[in-house]
């Protein structure tokens, strides 16, 4: 199977999962301006990895003072464990001051949710 035919097979894994994120995120913390979701694309990650990218969906208008980490994480984990990755503890604050969920499936895929006056969200496959 070629990048691209695995490109597909995992935006239609995982988009509509992020679409889901997207209204569950709009409904605890919205509403949210989100950019189009993007299907799938072969990145660099950040520390020089390769990954089939799915997503990322983007939004802005985040209250952040309104964030309650608990219900929020609530919200994420019911998406989760509806798509077959691991349910998280409440998110924390990381050293950039994002609130930070991470997670993995059976096959591997990881999924990340970064939080800070902005959403950005994504599941990569390591190639």
């Amino acid at each position: 199977m070629t990048h691209d035919l695995d490109a597909q097979a995992l935006a239609a894994d995982y988009g509509p999962m992020l679409d889901e994120l997207r209204r569950a995120l709009d409904r605890e913390i919205g509403p949210l301006t989100w950019t189009p979701r993007t299907d799938a694309e072969e990145v660099t990650r950040h520390d020089g990895s390769r990954a089939l990218r799915v997503g990322a969906v983007n939004a802005i208008g985040v209250r952040t003072a309104e964030l309650e980490p608990r219900r929020l994480t609530g919200a994420v984990n019911a998406v989760l464990s509806r798509h077959g990755f691991r349910e998280q503890p409440a998110m924390t604050g990381s050293p950039s001051g994002h609130l930070v969920c991470e997670s993995t499936n059976g096959s591997g895929a990881e999924f990340t949710l970064l939080v800070k006056m902005a959403v950005d969200a994504w599941v990569d496959q390591p190639l």
